[in-house]
Formats: structure tokens, sequence, C-alpha cells
């Protein structure tokens, strides 16, 4: 299988079709993750810190005060199942922003709530509970929806400003 670069447009393709340059699935892959490095960093860092927060023994997070600001800790508190779907809210805007594949951003955002979900079992001050698995996925689609949104309401700006 082969894949054409992503700087060939089909304009030049009809114009001049021997000239498009195939490169192997390899070099394709490794040229989309170096242009999405930080991103792909970013959800991992959020990934890291979820299941830090997932797994300390204090579900109210005192004893993190010191990482998180005070508001942020009060509103975490106030609806402990929301305090799921938080986290998830930028990683899901990160995914869709860089287009990546939203079907595995579910899958994974899915899969790492049921595995913090079920490290819960192994620490005794702390409950699982099978709707922090909703709320976490929930939290990420909320992102992806914020991320629609706000590229829609950009685009139409744009087209605004350009076709006054």
């Amino acid at each position: 299988m082969v894949f054409v670069e992503e700087y060939m447009y089909e304009s030049q393709y009809n114009q001049n079709p021997q000239s498009i340059k195939f490169v192997s699935p390899t070099k394709n892959m490794l040229k989309y993750f170096q242009t999405k490095r930080l991103s792909i960093l970013i959800i991992l860092a959020f990934y890291t810190i979820i299941l830090y927060f997932s797994w300390i023994k204090d579900s109210t997070l005192r004893s993190e005060s010191h990482f998180i600001p005070e508001i942020l800790l009060k509103i975490a508190n106030t609806n402990p199942n929301a305090r799921t779907a938080e986290p998830f809210v930028p990683v899901g805007f990160l995914m869709y922003s860089e287009k990546l594949n939203n079907r595995l951003g579910a899958i994974l955002s899915l899969t790492l709530v049921s595995i913090a979900e079920v490290g819960q079992f192994f620490i005794h001050s702390r409950t699982p509970s099978f709707f922090d698995v909703i709320f976490g996925l929930l939290g990420h689609f909320l992102g992806v929806f914020s991320a629609i949104v706000l590229f829609l309401l950009i685009k139409n700006f744009t087209f605004l400003l350009h076709h006054k």
C-alpha cells in the first residue's frame, strides 16, 4: 500500500499525474507523528495525570492541594462524577483539533477511564463507579463537541470577514 504525500492536491494530479511522489507507509507515519508530536505528548500527559489522580488514596484531592488551585478543588469536590469528566475535555478537544482519529480517541479514553476505575478496586479508601466511566466518555465528547463548535465559529467568522 502506498500513500500520496499530503501536499499533493487533486488539481496538481490532474495537471501532471506522473509528478506524484509516492512514499512508504512507514515514512508517512513518521512524518505524521513528527507534526503531531506536541499534541500527542500533551494528551499522554493528561492521561498520566488522570491515572495519578484516580489512584491516590484521598478522593477529595486535598493531599494534592499544592498542585491544584483551590477553585478547582472546590469544583471537583462539589460533584465527584463531573470531576472525572473534567480532564477528558481538553483531551477530546486536542484530539479533534489535531485531526486525530475520533473513534480511536474515544476508545482510548474509554480504556483509560476503565483502567483507572479497575485500579480503584485495589485502593482501600477508593470505590470504583460505573458512572465515572460514563462521565469520562462524556467529558471526551464534550471536548470534541466544543472543538467542532469553535472551529465552525472561526470558519464562519473568517468567511464573513472575507465576504463583506
